[in-house]
Formats: C-alpha cells, structure tokens, sequence
C-alpha cells in the first residue's frame, strides 16, 4: 500500500494485512520461502507498548505474500504502523505499512 494513505478505523476493530514480498530492486520479482516477522510500533516506528495481532512470524508463498494474513487490533485511540522485518539476500531489512489510525468514531 502507498505509504501516504492512512488507514482510519475504530477501537477493537480488526484489520486484515495481506504482505507480499519483492526485492527491493525488481519488485515485479516475488521472493518465495522467506521468513518474515511483524511487530506493531508507533507512527514513527518505534516500538511502544504491544498491540494485539495474530502473530509474529510467518514464511512467504511461491506468489511473495504471506502464508498467513496479518490481524491487527487496537484496543486504544493512537497511530500505529505494521513493520515487517525480512532478509533481502541476505541483509537484514524492514519495511512499514502506511499509519494506522484508530479514533473515537471512524470518519
């Protein structure tokens, strides 16, 4: 997703990632039987207390996505992000989804 684009939502609303991994330089290119591992951090991408989310850790498919979709939940207002940390032959690197809003009242 561009990371410009914020995502709104509520409290205690679940939202569901797909995360599909390509080289940094083709990235028409998926990268297949990687390991990968999610965190949640804040706006600017540190790591705060722990949110809820589904899991840790997964590997990527023969298609680069995630064999296992990515559930985050929110249980308080604030900014998130979504990190995603991976090899990319063989240096370590991370990339973030776009912020995640979570407000009172969705707009």
């Amino acid at each position: 997703m561009p990371a410009q684009v914020p995502i709104i939502t509520g409290p205690d609303t679940p939202l569901t990632f797909y995360v599909r991994l390509v080289f940094n330089d083709n990235i028409l290119t998926p990268v297949s039987g990687r390991r990968i591992k999610f965190s949640i951090v804040d706006s600017f991408g540190f790591s705060g207390p722990q949110r809820e989310i589904n899991l840790s850790a997964a590997a990527t498919g023969p298609d680069g996505f995630s064999q296992i979709n990515v559930i985050f939940q929110a249980h308080d207002i604030g900014v998130y992000r979504l990190r995603v940390d991976y090899d990319d032959r063989g240096i370590d690197n991370f990339s973030f989804s776009p912020n995640i809003i979570v407000i009172s009242h969705r707009a």
